[in-house]
């Protein structure tokens, strides 16, 4: 008989590493500075034998003082029409809610990796002031829906 390797300590670690990552990104579209900051991926429960992973992102833009939220979610194989849906919200680093929207879910099939991803509307920021997404995402388990949040996603400063 072997002995099976315990890697828990190996997935753990790179779970915390993963969770410590959030990704930056600054890019120019038309002329206008834009700033995105994503949290790291969230992975949920396996349900009906489904993984899903979510993550929240929040993009300003520095000179028209304009943003949103994000909340994202996918499977990481096909996930059915109506199986996975997010909701999203866009905070100040004081945690007011600025914007936040209704639940959506898929209306149609979605392949294995594919992002489901729920905007709010874009909101006008103070200058100056930092900003930070959070979301829930909803998957099905064949009687109802369990939600599960999004990491938070870093902040940035409009």
């Amino acid at each position: 008989m072997t002995a099976k390797k315990d890697t828990s300590v190996h997935v753990r670690r790179g779970a915390a590493v993963l969770a410590l990552m959030g990704t930056f990104a600054i890019a120019y579209a038309g002329g206008a500075a834009a700033a995105t900051a994503s949290s790291a991926i969230g992975i949920t429960s396996v349900i009906n034998g489904q993984k899903f992973e979510n993550r929240a992102v929040v993009t300003v833009n520095g000179t028209s003082n304009e943003g949103y939220g994000t909340s994202r979610v996918r499977g990481r194989s096909t996930v059915p029409s109506g199986h996975m849906g997010a909701n999203a919200r866009l905070y100040t680093s004081a945690g007011a809610i600025v914007k936040q929207t209704a639940t959506k879910y898929t209306s149609s099939t979605y392949s294995a990796n594919s992002w489901f991803s729920v905007n709010t509307a874009t909101a006008s920021l103070k200058n100056g002031t930092a900003y930070y997404s959070q979301g829930t995402t909803y998957h099905w388990n064949g009687s109802s829906y369990v939600t599960y949040w999004t990491l938070q996603s870093p902040s940035v400063t409009s």
